[in-house]
């Protein structure tokens, strides 16, 4: 295995850990702000 498929793999991996984690960020930011605006 060279390094360039290691930097590939671990970049793509970042990736879509990132955008798992904005995406989790963003639903529970969405999720309180609605429910604040609701109990109001």
């Amino acid at each position: 295995m060279s390094v360039r498929s290691i930097t590939q793999m671990s970049s793509r991996y970042f990736l879509v850990f990132f955008i798992m984690s904005w995406s989790l960020f963003h639903f529970l930011f969405k999720g309180t702000a609605d429910s604040a605006e609701a109990s109001h």
